[in-house]
């Protein structure tokens, strides 16, 4: 059962900003009630995991002190009530850390006031700030557009002088922002539709590279880097480029690029292990270490659940055991509280699979809850890895595990629509393997060596294949 909304927003605050909360209740000028401040009081004793025994309705009611029998739709009034105060602390609270909110709350005031010279002060000031400390985010770019435009369009701007267009200024800035996040976001598609069907055509993104070619920004390069990895005809070696540059220049870029830069360059590293060279896959695996060291796949705190999974099955398939259950135990309290439980289900079944505990890997799998076709497509392959290996070492039943090739095939026939045609030709290429590795061991097949070769000679023309090192 989900926790209150209440509780979920108390639970995230640390102690300090508990008793920060305790003195904006007491504020007149935020709460007036006595009620919510008892409230607050008598609730922050459970802070941060608001489940022990005697956290119950009933007795908030009672230690409230109101009197008269209970009434559970007043306790439920009141905890939105406070709900909703919490909310506005954490966004006055986030105004108070933030510089630089604080300061665009402030002009914004200001020009809403009419205090034209303060207003144009404190925009020059900012200006002066951003252009004494540079950075190559996007979003400093984007921050001098929006002081600059501010400026432009004051009714007291003089908005044509004779040495120099201001204009021209502002555009170089909103240009060097949007190409950023253009290439940025461009490589994220191209990767999407590497996967999926329906790749966007028409979002300028040939025109954005061609003219992002004359750039110098390092940011600029970088996804310029990672984009030719998509039409180069020697993806290791456009990727190998792209990897020495992310290296040399990690220190300058931002915490979000440098998430981006190393998850882009995993997810081509992938496909240099699909297109034939799964030993790729312990490269991905050391690029993963370096982001966990540098807590670069560590937004906010918080290891993403994909990005979770994708380590674990890497680190089992690469038969680092003992490191990859350091990272289940070290890592899982820090996943987004919120995450597809699918993900865990998953995880450690990749981890009981690449240790041949089969079993455990079914128990872990026949767990998953609703899924998508994403987990659809990694849970029935593990599935049907696992129930070939239980075949083949175990003597198990022969028409389950074609029951389950058939039913695979008819998934994937069936998803045609939604996913990639070089997708769907990767798994039903690792399907027919099975198929015919199955058949194979089967008792009667007579003369098996030579129908092992015939498969291994098939194998070289059922290229790209999912698990191909497993195969």
């Amino acid at each position: 059962m989900q926790e209150p909304k209440l509780c979920q927003l108390l639970s995230v605050l640390s102690k300090e900003e508990m008793r920060a909360v305790l003195l904006f209740l007491k504020s007149p000028y935020f709460n007036k009630s006595k009620t919510l401040l008892r409230l607050f009081e008598v609730i922050k004793v459970h802070h941060p995991h608001f489940n022990a025994p005697r956290f119950t309705k009933e007795n908030i009611y009672k230690k409230l002190g109101i009197g008269g029998p209970f009434n559970e739709k007043f306790i439920t009034d009141r905890s939105s009530d406070l709900s909703k105060l919490v909310e506005t602390f954490m966004a006055v609270h986030q105004i108070k850390k933030d510089e630089q909110i604080r300061g665009q709350l402030l002009r914004k005031s200001l020009q809403q006031y009419h205090l034209d010279h303060y207003f144009i002060s404190e925009s020059k000031k900012a200006i002066t700030e951003l252009e004494h400390n540079p950075s190559i985010d996007w979003r400093q770019a984007r921050r001098l557009w929006d002081l600059k435009y501010g400026l432009f369009i004051h009714p007291q701007t003089k908005k044509w002088k004779t040495k120099k267009d201001e204009a021209v200024e502002m555009i170089h800035h909103l240009d060097e922002s949007y190409i950023i996040l253009k290439l940025r976001y461009g490589f994220h598609h191209r990767t999407w539709g590497n996967i999926f069907k329906h790749a966007e055509e028409g979002l300028f993104l040939k025109e954005i590279i061609a003219h992002a070619q004359t750039k110098s920004h390092p940011v600029i390069k970088l996804y310029l880097l990672l984009l030719a990895t998509f039409d180069s005809s020697d993806i290791e070696k456009a990727w190998k480029k792209a990897y020495k540059f992310y290296q040399k220049n990690l220190a300058k870029f931002s915490p979000e690029d440098q998430l981006a830069g190393l998850l882009g360059l995993i997810n081509r590293g992938y496909k240099i292990a699909l297109a034939g060279k799964p030993s790729f896959h312990r490269t991905n695996l050391k690029l993963f270490k370096l982001g966990l060291e540098k807590k670069i796949l560590l937004p906010g705190g918080r290891l993403p659940g994909q990005t979770f999974k994708n380590i674990v099955l890497l680190g089992s398939a690469t038969k680092d055991f003992d490191w990859t259950k350091k990272f289940i135990k070290q890592y899982q309290p820090v996943l987004p509280p919120a995450h597809n439980p699918n993900l865990i289900h998953l995880s450690n079944a990749y981890l009981a699979f690449y240790s041949k505990k089969y079993e455990t890997c079914l128990d872990f799998l026949a767990k998953n809850e609703r899924m998508d076709i994403r987990d659809k497509l990694n849970f029935k392959s593990l599935e049907l890895r696992c129930q070939y290996e239980m075949y083949y070492t175990q003597n198990q039943n022969h028409e389950y595990l074609s029951n389950l090739i058939s039913q695979y095939s008819q998934f994937l026939q069936t998803n045609k629509k939604h996913i990639l045609l070089e997708t769907i030709k990767r798994y039903q290429n690792f399907v027919y393997l099975v198929m015919c590795l199955a058949k194979v061991k089967h008792p009667s097949v007579q003369n098996r060596q030579a129908k092992i070769q015939k498969i291994k000679a098939a194998f070289v023309n059922r290229r790209p294949c999912m698990s191909e090192e497993w195969i």
